[in-house]
């Protein structure tokens, strides 16, 4: 008996193995986690694949298994399978794949926690009369709601309800409440209380009705829906009041958000909605409490899991619905190591569970677009805004010849005036961090550069520092230029550091709140700006793209794009998608309530094709022009690519690994399409955009493909000749399918 084993190396080979002493065989099964030796004295978390009774190395050099982890495999056969195919379409190592796809305490080879804290009353607080406790409306609601569950609840389901542990911990020391362990198995299911609604739910418009019609419609079945709902729209509604239905069989819904930091309000919506816990999942979490949730989902207690890409990997009892929502954004592709779409993994797993899958945006994707005119997906398009509130006007601002202040035209500083003593919110935007992206020398022209990168270093005023947004590098801010030893150092140009403390000058007496990575660097902060923001107070929101990011602010009904034109003139050819999809965003914080909104843009480049297309006829227009030119230069979604990339600290290892890789692939192309030897065209060695990053030397190489299946035809032949190419062992290198950026 062999066991073919996966390791969480950069390898795409399995191991084998004999196993454990005193295992029976039929116990084993693919899935599970092993204890495997390699090498010398050193012990792995490794996984079953397949057994087998044959290996290609002799019986007596193979290694024994020490410790199989498990007695039932940790995920479902869909979900296996889905992580089977993720290794095979990435071309990356399935250890590594099945190692990312598990919170880090299974990684360490950890049981799944089997228990969790909570609490339960005692015999004197189901004696307690509640009057006692008049002083505290949250200690009398807890000590409710433990009566209405003798057996006890979790603290998550407690926390859910809106209950910190220091109002437990004052019940508990009044003895009307103790601390116990609840069994994971015990039958307990606190996600199916009386009443599934916390509140009523909206009425929805007929578009709305419509989505969620044809929706559970597709119960049970594979069905892909791009919800293309402009902001405002109410595509959370939909998800919300699906979610409600779906309850009646108790299935469970994954919705996963680009950023969970940047989704405060949505999380506060659905938690007001619904009286079952909602589970998170996302890197602020502990390493226990990830653990703790991957648990409830796999065990069906989670009905609503909510999290970032690595929620795709989430095991699910009762899968009943995926939600994708903001599907356009970059954050869903994993930048370094596996490099996965957790969209695209998405769509695959929710076709092998048989399940509808929700592609939600107000700018889809020109990929999601394309395929809705394929007829793939369903395109389900909500273009009015709920409550009968008006689509934002827009209006770009020449800056041609003007004279800025602080880079802000006079006609856009009137309006911010004019917006502030109407009593209403300004959001100023910059996608730009720092106070200034340069310091400069006025003497020599000499302007101070990142030692580890070919990039300038940004000045942050307020921490007295210059630091590389690239490889995190920082300095102390310099009094005078280091090659002259002249004083005369001046900012040039702006960030929102800078933007920040010239708005607080230029409207004394409102105030003016910074969103960035800078100052918001973890949820409570971005929560403590929120409520001053819903307070409704006159004040200026200034801010990156952290501002986009599906924030309702009813009082906002002016929103300043200070520089529209960034990405105009990019290398990237998705830098126009991008920046419309931005533009779309950012604008469509404007004008969600009653009070109608506008959308000023300060523009050198007023009749640039892009600008106007999505200007004067909307993101749809912009999307279907833009395919169109993708179509002529057979870029995607019209062709497929594949990004080869190697670094080093010198170039020579480099090209020579890379050169070899182009000679390699190009005798493979002879073999595998002899008649058509330029199906798969390969370009480079070429230095990156960034030539030089944290200090390494980067360059790459770009295949493109009209055919999917001849550039993974080309790439499953290459990628065992780049893994025993001697050469890497002297440099990184890495394979990105599907980039989403060239960069």
């Amino acid at each position: 008996m062999i066991l073919h084993c996966a390791i969480p190396i950069p390898q795409q080979r399995l191991f084998d193995y004999l196993p454990p002493y005193g295992v029976k065989p039929e116990l084993l099964q693919p899935g599970m986690r092993l204890k495997l030796p390699v090498g010398g004295k050193r012990v792995v978390i490794g996984f079953l694949i397949r057994i087998s009774d044959h290996s290609e190395w002799p019986k007596d050099q193979l290694k024994r298994a020490l410790q199989v982890l498990d007695d039932q495999p940790l995920w479902q056969p869909a979900l296996w399978q889905t992580l089977l195919w993720a290794s095979q379409y990435y071309h990356h190592s399935l250890g590594d794949v099945l190692h990312s796809a598990l919170p880090l305490k299974l990684r360490k080879g950890g049981d799944e926690p089997l228990e969790t804290s909570g609490y339960r009353a005692t015999n004197l607080g189901f004696s307690c009369d509640a009057k006692l406790l008049s002083r505290s409306a949250r200690q009398q609601k807890a000590l409710a709601l433990l009566k209405e569950h003798p057996q006890g609840l979790t603290l998550a389901f407690l926390k859910s309800a809106g209950l910190d542990t220091q109002v437990l911990r004052q019940l508990q020391q009044k003895e009307l409440i103790e601390e116990i362990a609840i069994a994971r198995f015990n039958g307990i299911d606190e996600a199916a209380p009386q009443q599934t609604l916390r509140e009523a739910h909206l009425s929805l418009s007929p578009q709305q009705a419509n989505a969620c019609e044809k929706i559970l419609a597709a119960r049970g079945q594979f069905h892909c829906f791009c919800l293309d709902g402009i902001t405002g729209s109410g595509k959370t509604e939909v998800y919300l009041q699906l979610i409600e239905a779906l309850q009646i069989d108790h299935w469970q819904t994954l919705v996963l958000v680009p950023e969970i930091t940047l989704t405060p309000q949505t999380i506060r919506r659905f938690k007001a909605r619904f009286r079952f816990p909602i589970a998170l999942f996302h890197s602020e979490l502990s390493d226990n409490e990830k653990a703790d949730t991957w648990t409830q989902a796999k065990l069906g207690h989670a009905r609503v899991i909510i999290g970032t890409r690595s929620s795709v990997f989430m095991p699910l009892k009762n899968p009943g619905l995926i939600i994708i929502d903001e599907e356009h954004d970059g954050a869903f592709k994993q930048q370094d190591g596996f490099q996965y779409s957790a969209r695209d993994l998405a769509l695959m797993r929710a076709h092998k569970e048989q399940l509808p899958i929700i592609l939600g945006s107000a700018t889809p994707s020109l990929e999601t677009l394309h395929n809705c005119q394929l007829g793939k997906y369903t395109h389900l398009i909500l273009d009015q805004r709920a409550g009968g509130s008006q689509q934002s006007r827009y209006k770009v601002i020449d800056t041609r010849n003007q004279k800025l202040q602080f880079g802000l035209s006079d006609t856009v500083i009137n309006k911010i005036r004019e917006t502030l003593k109407a009593q209403q919110q300004v959001m100023v935007f910059l996608n730009r961090r720092g106070y200034a992206p340069m310091l400069m020398c006025h003497h020599c022209g000499y302007h101070l550069p990142c030692p580890h990168c070919d990039a300038k270093l940004t000045v942050h005023k307020k921490q007295q520092q210059l630091r590389c947004h690239h490889c995190g590098y920082q300095e102390p801010l310099p009094s005078k230029c280091p090659q002259c030893q002249h004083e005369d150092l001046q900012y040039m140009g702006q960030g929102t550091e800078k933007l920040e403390t010239h708005l607080q000058a230029l409207f004394p007496g409102f105030d003016v709140l910074r969103f960035d990575r800078d100052v918001l660097r973890h949820k409570q902060q971005l929560e403590q700006q929120l409520m001053r923001i819903e307070q409704g107070q006159p004040l200026l929101l200034v801010g990156t793209q952290m501002l986009s990011k599906g924030h309702h602010f009813p009082k906002v009904t002016l929103v300043v794009i200070v520089d529209a034109d960034a990405g105009l003139f990019s290398l990237d050819f998705r830098a126009s998608e991008h920046l419309a999809q931005l533009i779309t965003q950012v604008g469509g914080r404007a004008g969600r309530a009653d009070l109608p909104g506008e959308v000023w843009l300060q523009s050198r480049q007023p009749q640039h094709p892009v600008l106007m297309t999505l200007l004067q006829k909307g993101y749809p227009a912009f999307a279907q022009m833009t395919l169109l030119e993708r179509q002529s230069a057979a870029l995607p979604p019209y062709s497929y690519l594949a990004l080869l990339r190697a670094e080093a600290v010198q170039d020579e290892p480099v090209l020579e690994f890379l050169n070899q890789a182009m000679m390699q692939a190009k005798n493979l192309q002879q073999t595998l399409f002899p008649t058509a030897p330029h199906t798969v065209s390969a370009q480079g060695p070429v230095p990156a955009p960034m030539a030089r990053r944290a200090g390494y030397k980067r360059y790459q190489v770009l295949f493109q493909s009209q055919h999917r299946s001849a550039l993974h035809k080309l790439l499953d032949q290459l990628t065992p000749h780049l893994e025993s190419d001697p050469r890497h062992r002297k440099l990184r290198w890495s394979l990105d399918v599907d980039p989403i950026e060239l960069y």
